[in-house]
């Protein structure tokens, strides 16, 4: 009984626990109070635990206060039950004897009726048996009748009755074999098995006799009967073996031969053999079981469970290669391994073209043989020997990194040369093989992934350590090559790659090209950025002079203040060379910035667009630096200027002067002048300098600097 309990809202907390979990029959105290103890403290649960119960018991007293009459009134309604229970208990018991005798009388009636049918069902197996046992013996001599030639029928006449003596042996033998399975236990049956081996080999070598006449005198109505003739007595395996053995192997015996393997084409003209001999031999079996069988192509049912290429002919060329020719899947060579699978594979589509069917192909691809056949080449092993050779070959190239390629082959560097010719040679007519069209092409993505991780080791380990010509030479052939690399792999992937694959394979191979262009231009990117960082470099090393500039103009003034007046007229004289020495031209150290982009322009290596872009980046470098040092230079200058200024201030000196331009105005003149000529020789690289954003800081510099010497001068 579940009782159901509501609480008035307000008046009870929820319960920690669900009340239906007492009523689950797997319930298990200690169970129930972990769950609790989870969620709750013991205190908490043994509160709610004593709640429940006093709900509990609350609730039963107000169910039995509910239906105290009924309990009251129970026991008066069950008076003088036991007086009427005694009355039918006698013609109860007496009914209960009287069925029980009846059920043993009717099981006795069943027992006996299913005695007899069991007697009968036994006569009547005996009577098939029985029969059996005479129509074996009646199909046993009418069989021999038919074959030992008391009848005509099996005689050569018409190819009516040919077909009909044909299909009355066939019949006959397929209910003899019926007969015999039915009967095989009897010691009749047993007399009768020489005798039904003899009809059956004289059946076999009737039949066989008849399918080598007409096969030889190409009677398709007459090699149909015959074909006719197995399929009825289900033995198609027998005709495939006998085509084998009789007219296969005798053929291929002559044809297939280890002398082949000596003559450079020996092998070509053995496969050409094999293929005529197709139409010349199979022709005939695949009209007579498609059921082309009348002159004018009159059609029949087709005869199924037959497949003379795939069952006869195609095992028996096997097993002959298999055994006469074992050096056609040697290794030890492998561009002969290459000629033969060539050969090969060219034989299995000229093969497969002779199936009169796209299932008889499949079926062929799927039979034991064939995948024998294949797994011959071991094609793993061909695939390693070529990527031993073609991957020494490029770690011999990159080995020496700076060795330049040949003129004529339009690469600058031999390691460009050699990688493009191991991708070429992973496709050549000479390697390639088309089963191994994923671990070509794994050989080609890693050719590239090793280029790039070998050009990204130069760039970090061995360019730094170079000459910067050299090293800058270097940097430009790498990024030609790569440049050259990726366009001649993308208009190859169209030419060689996309014509020899199917639509959804082309995607898959061009997506993992693409990754590999890609990660070969970041190279490119970086050798661009390293480059770069050379040339500004070199440039960068005049621009320390900038420095010296100071101590070449400093102190070449001299104050006269303090001298007697009979020094004037001498010091005056001494300082009349320095009076003159106002800054007219520009440093030497100004040619040597712009000298290493010279010589980049003349060399032309980078070509009309690669040059103004190093010479962008080139240039923003090395005038952001001469902004930094020239800067750095005038402010010492300015605060000199100050200091000195505030010095002859605080002596108060009676005469202080100085001759001609200062010293802080010459510094200031020389910087201004180098700066101008440092532009001018950047008009002479004829590059748009519009883009230079550092190049209008400097003019303002210069212009400031020269400014502020002429105005002091002037004051």
């Amino acid at each position: 009984i579940e009782i159901k309990m509501a609480f008035p809202k307000g008046t009870i907390d929820p319960l920690c626990f669900d009340e239906k979990c007492f009523m689950q029959e797997d319930f298990n105290t200690d169970r129930f109070v972990n769950n609790c103890r989870r969620r709750v403290t013991i205190d908490q649960l043994r509160c709610d635990l004593e709640t429940y119960f006093k709900n509990l018991k609350a609730g039963m007293i107000e169910l039995i206060n509910s239906d105290y009459g009924d309990f009251v009134n129970l026991s008066s309604k069950l008076a003088g039950l036991d007086h009427s229970l005694s009355n039918i208990s006698v013609p109860l018991s007496q009914l209960k004897e009287e069925i029980c005798s009846m059920k043993i009388a009717i099981n006795q009636i069943l027992e006996s009726v299913r005695n007899k049918v069991k007697e009968r069902r036994e006569i009547q197996q005996n009577k098939v048996f029985l029969e059996h046992l005479i129509d074996a013996l009646d199909a046993v001599d009418s069989l021999e009748e038919l074959i030992s030639g008391s009848s005509p029928v099996l005689g050569k006449g018409n190819g009516a009755v040919s077909s009909t003596s044909l299909t009355r042996s066939a019949v006959e033998f397929n209910h003899l074999q019926f007969l015999v399975s039915q009967t095989q236990e009897h010691p009749l049956v047993q007399q009768l098995t020489p005798r039904i081996s003899e009809v059956t080999q004289k059946l076999q070598n009737a039949l066989e006799a008849v399918f080598l006449d007409s096969f030889q005198e190409k009677d398709k109505a007459q090699l149909f009967a015959c074909l006719q003739t197995y399929a009825i007595i289900n033995k198609q395996t027998s005709a495939e073996s006998m085509f084998r053995n009789l007219i296969v192997k005798p053929y291929m015996e002559r044809v297939i031969s280890a002398k082949v393997l000596g003559n450079p084409n020996g092998l070509a003209v053995m496969f050409d053999d094999i293929i005529t001999f197709l139409p010349a031999y199979c022709q005939t079996l695949n009209d007579v079981t498609a059921g082309n069988i009348g002159v004018s192509e009159e059609r029949v049912t087709p005869l199924e469970g037959y497949n003379f290429l795939v069952n006869s002919v195609w095992p028996e060329i096997v097993d002959l290669l298999e055994k006469r020719l074992p050096l056609l899947f040697a290794l030890g060579n492998p561009d002969t391994f290459h000629k033969n699978f060539t050969s090969t594979s060219k034989f299995l589509d000229r093969f497969e073209l002779h199936c009169v069917s796209v299932a008889q192909v499949k079926l062929l691809r799927s039979s034991a043989s064939y995948t024998a056949f294949l797994s011959k080449w071991t094609l793993p092993v061909y695939y390693q020997l070529r990527f031993h050779q073609i991957a020494g070959m490029l770690e011999n190239a990159l080995s020496d990194p700076l060795e330049k390629g040949h003129l004529s082959s339009g690469w600058k560097l031999n390691s460009f040369l050699i990688a493009w010719e191991c991708i070429e040679t992973c496709w050549s007519k000479e390697v390639y093989l088309k089963p191994l069209l994923h671990r070509f092409w794994k050989l080609t993505l890693q050719v590239i992934s090793r280029l790039a991780t070998h050009l990204s080791q130069l760039l970090k380990d061995k360019i730094p350590t170079m000459d910067w010509q050299n090293a800058v030479e270097l940097v430009t052939a790498a990024i030609s090559d790569m440049n050259t690399f990726c366009s001649k792999m993308t208009s190859w992937f169209t030419d060689v790659i996309s014509p020899s694959s199917s639509g959804s394979v082309i995607e898959c191979l061009r997506d993992g090209l693409q990754d590999s262009i890609e990660q070969l231009g970041l190279v490119a990117k970086a050798f661009q950025e390293g480059g770069v960082a050379i040339v500004a470099q070199e440039c960068c090393k005049g621009l320390e002079n900038v420095n010296a500039i100071p101590r070449l103009y400093r102190r070449t003034n001299r104050d006269v203040s303090g001298r007697g007046h009979w020094a004037w007229p001498i010091y005056l004289l001494c300082l009349l060379p320095v009076y003159f020495q106002v800054p007219s031209k520009q440093s030497v150290y100004v040619d040597s910035i712009v000298y290493p982009l010279v010589m980049l322009q003349k060399k032309g290596d980078l070509g009309p667009e690669g040059f103004p872009h190093w010479c962008s980046g080139v240039m923003e470098i090395f005038i952001q630096r001469f902004l930094t040092i020239s800067g750095e230079v005038l402010t010492s200058v300015k605060r000199t200027e100050e200091s000195l200024s505030k010095l002859k201030r605080s002596r108060r000196s009676v005469l202080s002067q100085t001759i001609g331009m200062s010293d802080d105005n010459k510094i200031r003149l020389q910087i201004a002048l180098d700066i101008e000529y440092l532009e001018k020789k950047i008009y002479t690289l004829e590059y748009d300098v519009s883009s230079l954003t550092g190049l209008k800081k400097l003019k303002d510099t210069a212009h400031i600097a020269r400014t502020t010497a002429l105005s002091q001068q002037s004051n």
